[in-house]
């Protein structure tokens, strides 16, 4: 599976090079401030960067080769997670990568602000580090 993962990651990463209709889609990071150009306050937004989606996007392959590749370095810690019913490289890959992937779908539908997507992919992490807990506190049903 590291081989595979890392294969695709790969293959994303040279179809963003070569062709320009990938590689160019980009996606604003904005940030949200006041300006007191009059008497008031007004909002205004400032473009601080523009993300590359499809290599961003490679991302989620990267941290499953990665993850995988734990898996082979450390196979006996990992088996002996699994027999006592928990899976802790499960639930911090998912942590990681879906975080990324919900912060992509949220851009897709016009969220941009920094913020708002660092909130977002927060909130979506801890609910995955709290399947793992939830994994970790019930293991002991299986002993």
């Amino acid at each position: 599976m590291v081989i595979s993962h890392l294969s695709q990651a790969l293959l994303i990463v040279v179809t963003a090079m070569v062709n320009d209709n990938v590689g160019n889609f980009k996606l604003p990071l904005v940030t949200h401030f006041l300006e007191w150009k009059t008497n008031k306050p007004v909002q205004a937004t400032q473009q601080r960067y523009m993300l590359p989606f499809a290599l961003t996007a490679s991302i989620f392959s990267f941290l499953s080769a990665a993850f995988h590749g734990i898996v082979l370095l450390k196979f006996d810690w990992y088996t002996y997670g699994l027999r006592r019913g928990y899976n802790l490289l499960r639930w911090w890959e998912y942590a990681l990568s879906s975080s990324v992937m919900i912060g992509l779908i949220v851009m897709l539908f016009g969220v941009y602000d920094m913020i708002t997507l660092l909130a977002i992919m927060s909130v979506n992490a801890a609910m995955n580090l709290f399947g793992l807990l939830f994994e970790v506190s019930n293991s002991y049903l299986r002993e």
